[in-house]
C-alpha cells in the first residue's frame, strides 16, 4: 500500500508515491518486498508505479506483509470465466513459465483494509524483471479491459508442489506417539533420493547458516543420495534456482506402503484388545465385592483407553494415507551441496561422505520444528533405557531421561572426550567407554559403546581399487544386544547421553547384512569440511529470518 493511503502525512518505511511508470525492482526490493510471508518469495515485477524505499535510520525496520482472502469484490463475478483465462492465454502465448494465478488481498499486516492483487507465480529464474514488468502491465491491462481498475498485478518466483508438513512430536499419552515419530521433525528421518526411491538412509542432524537466515538444512551421507555405482563422484552444488533440483523424499515408495500396513496391523491389534477387555469386563461384572469393583474399574479404564486409541489411530491412518502416500507429497527438500566421497581426507584421515539438504519451508517451519532432538520413543521402558545408558552402578549417571522423550543436542564430543576417558566412564564390563545413542531408519533407537580407538576401513567401489580411511567405531551395547546399526541407517547422527554429537554414521562391517562394527565420521571433522565449502553450520538452528 502506498504512502498516499496512509492517514498520517509522514512517509512510511516501504513505499513512497512515485508518478513514473512501473519499474524493474532492484535486488533489495526483490528480496524484501514480501517480508512477513511464510516463504518470502522473490519479487519479479509489478504493475504498480509506487516506488519501494528501503527503510533507513536508527529505527529502520521492514513492516511484515500479510495475505488475506479477497472477500467481496467485482472481480469474483468474472475471474474464472473471463479474466483468468484471458491472462492465461496471454502468458502462454508469450512463453511465460507461470505456476499460479492467485487473486488475494495483500498489504501490511497492521492495516485493516488491504488491496486486491492478482498474484502471479513464475518458475524461479524463468522471467527477467524487465520482461516481468511488461507481463504485469499487460495483465493489468486485461483487468482494465474488464473494468476492474482497482486491482494491480504482482509477479513472484514460486513453484507449485505438493508436500505434507512434518508433525511436531506429541506427548507419550497420545496413541500415535510411537508411530508418529518417523513423520515428525525429530532426528532419524527415513529418507531417499527421488531418483532412487529404493535406496534409503537416515537424515542426520539439522544445521542453519547465518549467511542464509531462515533456511534449514539437513545433513546426511552422500552415498544415500548419490549411489557410488550410478553417479559420478564429483562435487554437486545447487546454487542457482534455474538448475534442476535433486529432490529428497521422506520414505521410499515400498517403505511408505509397508509403514501404512504396519499402522493397519496396529489398529487390528487394538480391536483384539478391545474384544478381550469386553469379555473380561462382563466376567468381572458378575462378581461382587470390593476386589471385583476395583477390577471392573481397572478393566473399564483400559477398555476406554483402547477404544480411544482406535479412533486416534484411524484418524492418523487417514492423514498419512492422504498426505504422504504419493511420492510428490513426500518431497522434503533438495540437495544443495555434496562434495565427492573421499578417503583418508585431511590430517585425521577420515572418510568424507556427506551431503546437505535444504528443507522446504512448507515441510518444516517454526510451528513444528523442535531443533536437533532425538525422540527416545515409547517402546523401551524408561528404567531399562536408563540402565543401558548407566551400565555400571559404580559410576554416577550423567544421563537424565528427558520428561518429553526428546534428547536435545547440546554440542560436540572432542577427541579428548572420546579417547582420553576418566575413571568414571566404565561400562558393564568395567572397561572405560562412552555409551552413545542413535535413531536410524532401519534399526530405530539403539544404544552402543563408542570405541576408544579408531578403526581403519577399506571400501571398494565398482571397478575401482579399495580406499582406506580412519573411522570412529561404535560397538554393540553388549553381547546380548542387537547390532548398533543395520543397512539403511547411514546418515544417522550418533550422540552421547549429554546430547553431544560424536559423528555421522557412514557404514559398518559384518556379514549377511548383520553389522558388528558401526563406523562414523567425526562430527568436528565434518563441521570443518562444511566450513571449507562456505557453509557455516550451526548445530542450534534458528528458523528466524
Amino acid at each position: 500500500m502506498s504512502a498516499t493511503s496512509m492517514t498520517d502525512s509522514l512517509p512510511t518505511p516501504g513505499y513512497t508515491k512515485d508518478p513514473t511508470s512501473p519499474y524493474p525492482p532492484l535486488p533489495t526490493e526483490a528480496r524484501c518486498f514480501y517480508y512477513g510471508l511464510p516463504s518470502r518469495p522473490r519479487l519479479v515485477a509489478r504493475s504498480s508505479a509506487d516506488a519501494w524505499v528501503e527503510p533507513t535510520g536508527i529505527e529502520a525496520y521492514l513492516r511484515p506483509k500479510e495475505i488475506r482472502p479477497v472477500g467481496w469484490h467485482p472481480l469474483q463475478a468474472i475471474w474464472e470465466d473471463r479474466v483468468g483465462p484471458a491472462m492465461i492465454e496471454y502468458m502462454n502465448s508469450m512463453g511465460v513459465e507461470w505456476t499460479s494465478l492467485d487473486p488475494v488481498r495483500m498489504g501490511y499486516a497492521s492495516e485493516s483494509s488491504l488491496p486486491v492483487i492478482v498474484w502471479i507465480g513464475v518458475m524461479p529464474g524463468s522471467l527477467s524483471p524487465a520482461d516481468g514488468v511488461e507481463v504485469a502491465v499487460r495483465c493489468k491491462g486485461i483487468l482494465s479491459d474488464h473494468k476492474i481498475d482497482d486491482v494491480h498485478v504482482e509477479i513472484r518466483e514460486s513453484e507449485v508442489f505438493h508436500s505434507a508438513r512434518l508433525y511436531k512430536p506429541v506427548s507419550t499419552i497420545n496413541a500415535t506417539a510411537g508411530i508418529r515419530e518417523p513423520f515428525s521433525t525429530t532426528l532419524g528421518l527415513p529418507i531417499c533420493a527421488a531418483a532412487t526411491p529404493s535406496i534409503e538412509g537416515t537424515g542426520g542432524f539439522y544445521v542453519s547458516d547465518p549467511h542464509n537466515p531462515g533456511k534449514l538444512y539437513l545433513v546426511t551421507t552422500r552415498h544415500v543420495l548419490f549411489h557410488p555405482d550410478e553417479n559420478a563422484n564429483e562435487l554437486y552444488e545447487h546454487s542457482d534456482s534455474s538448475q534442476p533440483r535433486r529432490d529428497v523424499l521422506l520414505f521410499g515408495d515400498a517403505a511408505i506402503v509397508r509403514y501404512i500396513e504396519d499402522i493397519k496391523s496396529g489398529i487390528r491389534g487394538k480391536h483384539h484388545i478391545v474384544e478381550h477387555l469386553e469379555r473380561w469386563l462382563k466376567a468381572a461384572e458378575k462378581r461382587n465385592g470390593e476386589e471385583a469393583a476395583e477390577e471392573q474399574y481397572d478393566v473399564q479404564f483400559q477398555l476406554d483407553k483402547a477404544k480411544k486409541a482406535i479412533l486416534v489411530l484411524n484418524n492418523f491412518l487417514t492423514d498419512i494415507s492422504r498426505d504422504w502416500k504419493e511420492r510428490e507429497n513426500r518431497v522434503l527438500g533438495h540437495v544443495v551441496l555434496s562434495p565427492p566421497i573421499g578417503f583418508n581426507v585431511g590430517v585425521e584421515g577420515f572418510t568424507e561422505d556427506w551431503a546437505v539438504i535444504e528443507i522446504d519451508g512448507s515441510v518444516v517451519d517454526s510451528t513444528n520444528f523442535v531443533g536437533n532432538a532425538i525422540d527416545l520413543g515409547t517402546t523401551i521402558p524408561v528404567d531399562k533405557f536408563i540402565n543401558w545408558m548407566y551400565p555400571n552402578p559404580a559410576n554416577p549417571s550423567s544421563f537424565e531421561y528427558p520428561y518429553n522423550r526428546l534428547l536435545q543436542i547440546s554440542g560436540t564430543l572432542s577427541d579428548v572426550d572420546m579417547w582420553k576417558l576418566g575413571p568414571k566412564t566404565l561400562d558393564n564390563d568395567n572397561d572405560p567407554c562412552i555409551m552413545v545413542i542413535k535413531r536410524g531408519n532401519a534399526s530405530g533407537l539403539t544404544v552402543g559403546r563408542l570405541n576408544t580407538i579408531r578403526s581403519f576401513t577399506r571400501l571398494y567401489f565398482k571397478g575401482k581399487p579399495g580406499e582406506i580411511s580412519k573411522e570412529i567405531t561404535v560397538l554393540p551395547r553388549n553381547y546380548k544386544s542387537h547390532a548398533f546399526s543395520e543397512p539403511g541407517d547411514s546418515g544417522a547422527v550418533i550422540v552421547d547421553g549429554k546430547g553431544r554429537i560424536a559423528g555421522l554414521l557412514t557404514g559398518g562391517t559384518g556379514a549377511t547384512d548383520r553389522i558388528d562394527c558401526t563406523y562414523a565420521t567425526s562430527i568436528n571433522f565434518l563441521l570443518n569440511r562444511m566450513s571449507e565449502h562456505d557453509l557455516k553450520p550451526s548445530l542450534f538452528p534458528s528458523l528466524n529470518a
